[in-house]
């Protein structure tokens, strides 16, 4: 769930997710969308609701140790110099959202 925080406002493409954060299958995923945790707005895209990403932020306090494996793949793609990367708009996405919610879960957690 942790990692869901980061999906860009406009969704991604749930197998590139699956991809990212380092899991084989995507029953965890389909699993997340029958609760009604993640939103399918198109038939291969997945997008977080606002609340739920909000609660995400505050119970579950998404930082670089706990999300460890999104941020490794993230920085693995971006070495990759001179490579075409076919969804670099969605990868581009989630870059933005990782500095600005991980801020938010650092603060919250100095706050308390």
């Amino acid at each position: 769930m942790r990692y869901t925080t980061f999906i860009p406002d406009d969704g991604i493409r749930g197998r590139l997710f699956a991809e990212l954060i380092s899991i084989e299958s995507m029953d965890a995923i389909n699993d997340l969308i029958e609760l009604g945790f993640i939103q399918n707005p198109e038939m291969d895209k997945i997008a977080l609701y606002p609340l739920v990403q909000e609660i995400i932020i505050s119970d579950l306090n998404p930082d670089s140790e706990n999300c460890r494996p999104l941020l490794d793949n993230i920085h693995r793609i971006c070495l990759q110099h001179g490579v075409d990367i076919p969804y670099y708009s969605a990868l581009f996405a989630i870059t933005e959202n990782v500095p600005s919610y991980l801020a938010l879960s650092e603060n919250a957690a100095t706050a308390e």
